[in-house]
């Protein structure tokens, strides 16, 4: 029996990343390499929702202040690419490094 307006639990839906990023109890950012389409996504697993964040990368450098980082590998040099992410709650700041593997684009 179902309640209107009540949800359940479904653990065959995959959960949605928030654009926020997800809070965990230490700085961390989870990114991913999808050869197919060149691109690389990182989510922010920030310890402060009223943080300021702040990425970069070392292969475009391209920047962002999203909770989700996106950007486009074209013609690689090396086969890692370097995320930086750093996390500032008023004049405290954590800054951390999240290499990513993309030698399987690499010519």
């Amino acid at each position: 029996m179902q309640v209107p307006g009540m949800r359940f639990f479904d653990p065959t839906k995959k959960k949605e990343p928030s654009v926020d990023g997800t809070l965990a109890s230490k700085l961390a950012a989870k990114c991913e390499f999808d050869a197919v389409n060149s691109k690389i996504s990182c989510e922010a697993h920030r310890t402060s929702m009223k943080s300021d964040l702040q990425w970069s990368e070392d292969h475009t450098n391209s920047e962002s202040d999203q909770g989700i980082f996106e950007f486009d590998i074209t013609n690689p040099a090396k086969s890692e690419i370097v995320v930086k992410l750093e996390e500032c709650i008023n004049t405290t700041c954590n800054k951390i490094e999240t290499p990513v593997d993309v030698s399987a684009v690499v010519p």
